[in-house]
């Protein structure tokens, strides 16, 4: 039985894969699957870069607003609600728009993990002790990821955690043969060009009311936002303490941060995928439209 296909645009965070995606989707009449941690939540929008409501109207997105901040979203849901989106529509194209690498990678690799035990926390815990307790369990893979980065740190001791406490390697040969067919694009940016966009972003997002977003949350919610996954997105967690601590937000922090994750970004996209097509200009777009041609007949 021939796999499905399926088109994916990766690319660092304000590279313009999501304006790529959502013209091949228009050009070609595909559907859009937003592999991302975060646009999934109803509740936040201002400062994760969502779609909006024109965008969402004229071509059909999934996993965008799905589900509430209060309720769980990791990557073995995703992979669960992503195959039973395929299985039931096996003759709709779909793009995926790769906003989180790791769940591109789940699918890529077909990962055969369990549910992660909502039960487990490490939130209590800093970086470097996150890294000692990994290196631990899993030298290899706390090497890979170092000890900056938060969000992989506590993804893997879950994973771990929650799968009899076998080290990534032992995890990775029980992947199973993938179920699709990829052609992956990437979506490229000078590394100066690509700063210069985050840090104008990163401005633009909070001038259209992300405070304001924050604010009306904490005064549904209050401290309860804290701790929920939907605040690891970049620039949350500083917004919300300002407004706390009733200080002006360090604008300036969340764009280096944002820089800090975009280059994690472009080393996992390097380092981790086969990438089929370049994608620099749109230039090239005509070119790009005729791989995809040819990957779909087999040419």
């Amino acid at each position: 039985m021939q796999k499905k296909k399926l088109i994916i645009v990766v690319g660092p965070t304000a590279s313009g894969k999501s304006d790529l995606t959502f013209q091949i989707a228009k050009d070609l009449s595909y559907q859009i699957v937003v592999c991302d941690a975060f646009q999934v939540y109803q509740e936040i929008s201002r400062g994760i870069n969502k779609p909006d409501a024109k965008a969402l109207k004229e071509i059909r997105h999934h996993f965008v607003n799905h589900i509430s901040i209060f309720e769980a979203w990791n990557i073995k849901r995703f992979k669960n609600e992503f195959d039973t989106l395929m299985q039931n529509n096996l003759n709709t194209k779909f793009i995926l728009e790769g906003g989180s690498n790791l769940y591109i990678d789940c699918l890529i690799n077909n990962y055969n993990i369990k549910a992660i035990d909502s039960n487990l926390s490490f939130d209590h815990l800093s970086n470097e002790e996150l890294y000692s307790k990994l290196y631990e369990l899993d030298s290899v893979e706390a090497l890979k990821i170092g000890n900056n980065n938060r969000k992989r740190l506590l993804q893997a001791l879950k994973i771990i955690y929650s799968n009899n406490f076998l080290k990534k390697s032992e995890l990775d040969k029980k992947n199973l043969e993938p179920l699709y067919d990829f052609f992956i694009i990437k979506k490229e940016v000078e590394r100066e060009k690509l700063y210069q966009k985050i840090n104008l972003r990163a401005q633009k997002m909070f001038d259209n009311n992300w405070r304001q977003e924050v604010v009306q949350l904490i005064e549904k919610h209050g401290d309860k936002i804290t701790n929920l996954n939907a605040f690891k997105a970049i620039g949350y967690d500083e917004i919300y303490h300002s407004i706390i601590e009733k200080r002006e937000t360090n604008l300036e922090l969340i764009k280096q941060k944002t820089r800090q994750y975009a280059k994690r970004q472009e080393t996992w996209i390097n380092n981790k995928f086969k990438i089929d097509f370049k994608f620099k200009s749109y230039n090239q777009y005509q070119q790009l439209l005729a791989a995809i041609y040819n990957f779909w007949n087999d040419k």
